[in-house]
């Protein structure tokens, strides 16, 4: 469940920024609120970090919107939600270099790359204060590569070829469900299917 826009205003405007150790940045900035029947909301979101071993510098993307249109009985809501990142990974440790150095890096050609791309439709119809129901369309569209020395942690990278991985993700769904609320001596109740 995610943020929706604020219902008192017509636009809320949010930005904040972070500075932090290791040239970390952080900047989160959003905008909601509500036009007559419909609710929106939206964000944008960049990180940076060196990261506080050697080889661990990550760059990260996101953003998510939303448009909702809510009339009695009604109400009908579109999601977009994209996250792409790229991230150096320094490579695990054995218990013997961790406690010689846990900031030790014995990897510094491995990278990880994501892109994450999220559709949503949901309808729900509320026929009364006991009885609803809702439906869910989604979609996943994504890719997640890696490329780097992924042999065992104790073995040395002599810079030879890297592995390549790479995977699509292509996925749709459809969720739909029936809510009845109900009361059993003095307790509420509900049952879904």
């Amino acid at each position: 469940k995610l943020k929706s826009g604020d219902k008192d205003r017509s636009a809320a405007v949010n930005l904040r920024q972070t500075m932090a150790s290791f040239n970390f940045l952080n900047l989160y900035n959003s905008i909601g609120g509500t036009l007559g029947d419909i609710n929106y909301y939206a964000y944008l979101q960049y990180k940076t970090s060196d990261g506080w071993r050697p080889n661990s510098q990550l760059t990260q993307y996101s953003g998510f919107a939303s448009l909702e249109y809510k009339t009695d009985p009604f109400d009908l809501k579109l999601e977009y939600t994209h996250m792409q990142y790229l991230a150096q990974q320094p490579g695990g440790l054995t218990d013997a270099q961790f406690r010689d150095n846990p900031r030790q890096s014995n990897r510094e050609r491995n990278w990880f790359s994501v892109n994450w791309n999220l559709f949503a439709l949901d309808a729900t119809y509320t026929q009364s204060s006991k009885l609803a129901f809702n439906s869910k369309l989604f979609m996943l569209l994504g890719s997640r590569d890696v490329i780097g020395n992924l042999d065992n942690i104790n073995l040395i990278d002599f810079g030879q070829n890297r592995d390549f991985l790479s995977d699509g993700f292509r996925n749709i769904g459809l969720e739909s469900r029936m809510l009845y609320r109900y009361t059993i001596a003095d307790a509420p109740s509900a049952f879904v299917m």
